[in-house]
């Protein structure tokens, strides 16, 4: 399966399957479970994002990480592939649920994701920094949040993880 440029690819409700290799073009979005809807996607073989390609990584109106027991494909969107293809400059998009914008105070403390994209539910986690090296988007039902790295706050990719930084508490 080849999605070109404003194509989306959407698992249908919040699991699905495709029985292929997909490979998403410039310009072209990967939602594991929708839009705007939370959910894992598995992908029988090999997926490839090459350079200016989505994934859309939505976010629970209650979100959670790893250490607060969020549970992939139900807190956040997750997706199974047999592997990533070696490309990089994809485009990695923050979508939170609603109006969020990170001014809760589940924002105030960093926060990782490490298994966003495993080779299984019970399968080992697969390392995307390389891949996403294009930029980090973040999005809400409005659109455009902004670039939050201005605020000293940023996710980052290392390896297999999502990392969250919050801004230091200030010393007085």
């Amino acid at each position: 399966v080849t999605v070109d440029n404003t194509d989306t690819v959407l698992a249908s409700g919040t699991t699905g399957t495709i029985g292929k290799s997909v490979t998403i073009n410039d310009g072209a979005i990967l939602a594991a479970g929708g839009e705007v809807t939370i959910g894992k996607a598995t992908v029988t073989t090999a997926t490839i994002f090459n350079s200016g390609s989505i994934f859309s990584w939505d976010l629970a109106s209650t979100p959670k990480d790893d250490a607060d027991g969020g549970v992939r494909g139900t807190d956040y969107d997750a997706l199974n592939t047999a592997s990533l293809g070696v490309t990089t400059d994809a485009i990695f998009r923050v979508v939170l649920q609603g109006s969020q914008d990170f001014s809760a105070t589940f924002w105030d403390s960093d926060r990782t994701w490490a298994n966003i994209f495993k080779t299984g539910d019970a399968g080992s986690a697969l390392d995307f920094e390389s891949i996403f090296s294009g930029e980090i988007e973040y999005y809400n039902s409005s659109g455009l949040v902004g670039n939050m790295n201005t605020s000293g706050r940023s996710f980052t990719i290392d390896g297999t993880t999502l990392t969250w930084s919050a801004v230091p508490a200030p010393t007085s």
